[in-house]
């Protein structure tokens, strides 16, 4: 009986081990094909990115890549601190800038409760030595980032030209050098038809009484209003002699009675100008923007999304992808909660119009297309490599940041057209 029943044991258990191994042998045949599949898959992979990376090489010059990632000619290193400072002008993208560094600088809930390592300071009224010294030392001590937007906002009567603000900008520069702290410094310029209708769009049509506007606002979107408050290369005129952009405006663009009542917060000479032949001297702005060292970056709006954003985080927080989250700021049809403004578009003017505006603002295409061809060698922060290596963290992030993740990458970049950033 036992022995029968050793035998029966013995037996089934014979049977078993060769299922067992019977199967075991189509597991790992399984197994080795599909590791075969995965490897071939994976050298497939790496043989597409080492491709994508080549044609990214080839297609951009060798001095603007390295190992796929692009390289930035006098890029600083805020790791231990630093000082950025944006001179900002109507209408250039910049509020959209200064929006998305809020963005990553306080918690949305808690604007004590900090993000990322940075201080933020706006600028509205002057630019004083005392002011820079202090923030040198902000950056130095604290080790982190000290972000200064310069931006006017009348009345502020000793708030600076550009032409006024370069040696300001220069001595920092050198205060700041010596005590070890990096500094960086830029500005936006824009086509000028789009800052035109960008300015009208926001300033004479959305704008109702606000005390912080010396404009006339309430416009109806019309091409006659546009013609009646515009103001040949005013881009030029705010850089070098007209920081408010009252003095070369025309009485139909400002506020009823501020024309005649400018003599209470602006000295003689200045008032005086508005009766002057308009006079702008583009050298002199020139020579501060691209020949000398105020000025570190001078960015255009077309490149905002691309190239301006992600720089800026890329520098700030050490993060390019960072950039990808911006969110267009002070849209002319979103500024009054009552109802809906509908912008004047570049498709609503007349061809007359439109030339009109092309011969009248030739100093500000003149500077525009300078910065453009001037800083095109600079790339992106964001390359398609970066984008790949974005998208395999999806699986690791939120629902809506996938969705925000995925819409970036479906589409590059979120692209602002000239008259979108109002």
């Amino acid at each position: 009986m036992n022995e029968y029943i050793l035998s029966y044991n013995s037996h089934d258990w014979d049977d078993d081990k060769d299922e067992i191994e019977e199967e075991s042998a189509v597991v790992k045949e399984e197994v080795k094909i599909k590791d075969k599949r995965k490897a071939r898959q994976q050298k497939e992979t790496v043989h597409i990115e080492a491709e994508v990376l080549e044609a990214e090489e080839k297609d951009t010059p060798k001095e603007k890549v390295k190992d796929g990632n692009p390289i930035f000619p006098g890029l600083p290193n805020f790791e231990n601190g630093g000082i950025f400072v944006y001179f900002h002008l109507y209408k250039t993208g910049g509020s959209s800038l200064t929006s998305l560094m809020q963005h990553f600088l306080y918690d949305e809930d808690d604007d004590e409760d900090e993000i990322y390592p940075a201080t933020m300071i706006w600028n509205r009224e002057s630019m004083t030595m005392k002011d820079a010294k202090i923030a040198v030392e902000m950056a130095k001590n604290g080790k982190k980032a000290t972000i200064h937007i310069f931006h006017v906002e009348f009345p502020a009567i000793t708030y600076p030209t550009l032409v006024e603000a370069a040696p300001i900008l220069d001595e920092w520069r050198e205060h700041a050098n010596a005590q070890g702290v990096p500094f960086f410094v830029a500005t936006t310029l824009r086509e000028p038809l789009g800052q035109a209708l960008s300015f009208f769009n926001f300033f004479h049509v959305a704008c109702k009484d606000e005390h912080w506007s010396p404009f006339t606002g309430g416009l109806e979107p019309t091409e006659e209003n546009f013609l009646k408050t515009y103001v040949p290369n005013r881009m030029c005129h705010l850089m070098y002699n007209d920081a408010h952009g009252i003095l070369e405006a025309p009485d139909a663009a400002l506020v009823e009675g501020l024309p005649e009542n400018l003599f209470h917060f602006m000295d003689e000479d200045k008032v005086n100008r508005r009766n002057e032949p308009s006079n702008c001297d583009i050298e002199k702005v020139r020579n501060i923007l691209f020949s000398g060292t105020t000025f570190d970056y001078i960015g255009i709006t077309d490149n905002l999304t691309t190239h301006i954003l992600p720089m800026v985080t890329k520098i700030l927080f050490g993060d390019a992808m960072l950039g990808a989250d911006a969110v267009r700021r002070k849209e002319a049809d979103k500024m009054n909660d009552d109802e809906t403004v509908i912008p004047l578009k570049k498709q609503d003017l007349s061809e007359s119009t439109i030339e009109k505006i092309k011969q009248e603002s030739k100093l500000d295409q003149q500077l525009y297309e300078e910065a453009r061809d001037r800083f095109a060698h600079w790339p992106s922060p964001i390359t398609p490599s970066m984008l790949r290596r974005r998208s395999r963290r999806i699986s690791e992030t939120t629902e809506d940041e996938r969705n925000k993740t995925t819409d970036v990458m479906n589409g590059e970049l979120p692209v602002m057209e000239d008259d979108e950033e109002l």
